[in-house]
């Protein structure tokens, strides 16, 4: 069987080779993307306003959460609702911190990118609320993999949440 070091390294040969990139670059040209804008990211529009957001207290990272993110990219224009909706591939997040991670008041959380001030407001006001702080460095964190599918089916790999 493989182990984390053979996955490691398979995963090292592959960037280091630019297989992974490759790999990439054809997933982007499958839904139809700007494959220029994988070699040059310089290309990709900026957005007009960036915003850092800070903790407003401190204590523990317990959880990041993916859907209000991604509820909040489509509400700034960078999603579609329906097919054929356009797309500001201007606009988002970066996010700095990571469940278990301590922060102070203050602490940097992350970065929005959007079109205009009510964008930074709601785009802030999501980061905020979607990064979960608590007090508790023993609360259990949620795995990133808690299943496992194959051809015989499902496999709990944790005990889920």
């Amino acid at each position: 069987g493989h182990t984390y070091l053979d996955a490691y390294k398979r995963a090292e040969a592959a960037l280091a080779s630019g297989a992974a990139l490759e790999r990439f670059r054809q997933m982007v040209a499958a839904q139809q993307g700007d494959v220029a804008l994988v070699d040059d990211p310089t290309r990709i529009p900026q957005a007009s306003h960036v915003v850092e957001v800070a903790a407003e207290c401190e204590g523990i990272v317990s959880e990041v959460h993916p859907r209000q993110l991604g509820e909040a990219v489509v509400a700034l224009g960078g999603g579609r609702t329906k097919l054929g909706d356009g797309i500001d591939l201007s606009v988002g997040f970066e996010v700095f911190v990571r469940p278990g991670d301590a922060v102070q008041s203050g602490s940097l959380l992350g970065r929005v990118h959007a079109r205009d001030p009510d964008g930074v407001a709601l785009a802030t006001a999501a980061l905020s609320h979607a990064v979960s702080i608590g007090y508790d460095r023993e609360a259990p964190l949620r795995p990133l993999i808690s299943h496992r599918v194959t051809t015989s089916g499902v496999q709990v790999l944790t005990a889920a949440t």
